[in-house]
């Protein structure tokens, strides 16, 4: 992960980014290359496996752009978020409001939070496990989707 996403946000920049729906990773890496900020995978309202979602945040590492792959999960629990994060995405979205508390939690190392410790993709399969485990609450984000504030129509 790129950490570009965090850089445009902190400078109080808004960030571009591209909104993936469709499995095919050739779309992630395009949206790298063109140079968005971020590209979001979203997998609430698509039928994307883990495995492509693996795929995604691949071809965003592997594409020569700034790129950072932010995942839309379909819940906040923390298995869920666990496993999205060990294939090296930069971040989740945070659904309602009152979930983000719980998610924020699910998202970061002991003792600032609840995120189990694997040795996935995301820390080189463990041959950067300690740079991954010591950097990761820092680098590492939840993204409000803004949904939530909407109020639907009748």
């Amino acid at each position: 992960m790129s950490g570009c996403l965090k850089r445009v946000l902190a400078d109080g920049d808004c960030p571009a980014g591209n909104w993936i729906s469709i499995g095919h990773p050739s779309l992630s890496e395009v949206s790298t290359e063109l140079g968005f900020d971020f590209v979001l995978v979203d997998t609430e309202h698509t039928t994307m496996s883990f495995e492509t979602v693996e795929n995604h945040v691949r071809a965003v590492d592997a594409a020569d752009g700034p790129a950072d792959a932010v995942i839309r999960v379909p819940s906040n629990g923390p298995t869920r978020i666990k496993r999205v994060l060990d294939t090296g995405a930069a971040g989740v979205t945070v659904g309602p409001a009152d979930e983000a508390e719980r998610t924020a939690e699910a998202v970061r190392y002991p003792p600032d939070g609840n995120r189990g410790i694997a040795g996935g993709h995301a820390s080189r399969y463990g041959l950067e496990f300690r740079e991954c485990v010591e950097n990761a609450n820092d680098s590492v984000g939840t993204i409000d989707d803004g949904l939530s504030a909407i109020p639907l129509q009748s």
